[in-house]
């Protein structure tokens, strides 16, 4: 009787811990202003209210601008500023790196990454890095 019962139970909180990790906590605009003021390494951290989104705006060096887009499909984005762009690398990158999309707009090259809304602030920071990664020749170098 009692191992029967201790399977159910179990089973119980088996149960509740999967209702508990989809109901984890969602990034929020304001959590990802946090963290990025507490890393230090982002200047002029701003949360920026749209219609449909809001976006936490920050610099990461003189050429680099960082956005983190909570939308309907929240993303981050990494800006480097060139006068110059070599459309053939951007192309190869792009078939490359599957889950990172690499465009041009008229302030400079872009990659962008889709996160989940249950991102945890240690999985933005690597994504962030990765995205930066990608055009950082001192990050490079490391």
């Amino acid at each position: 009787m009692f191992d029967s019962e201790k399977a159910e139970y179990l089973k119980k909180i088996e149960d509740l811990q999967k209702i508990a990790d989809i109901a984890g906590e969602e990034m929020s605009p304001e959590r990802c202003e946090k963290m990025l003021n507490e890393d230090g390494v982002y200047g002029d951290v701003s949360i920026l209210h749209g219609a449909r989104n809001d976006i936490v705006s920050c610099s990461y060096s003189e050429n680099f601008s960082v956005k983190v887009v909570f939308g309907p499909i929240p993303f981050a984005d990494v800006c480097k500023k060139l006068k110059r762009v070599d459309t053939k690398s951007l192309s190869k990158l792009n078939d490359e790196v599957a889950d990172v999309k690499f465009f041009t707009k008229e302030d400079g090259v872009y990659a962008r990454k889709y996160i989940n809304r249950r991102i945890t602030e240690e999985e933005l920071r690597s994504v962030l890095s990765e995205l930066i990664g990608y055009f950082d020749d001192d990050k490079k170098r490391r």
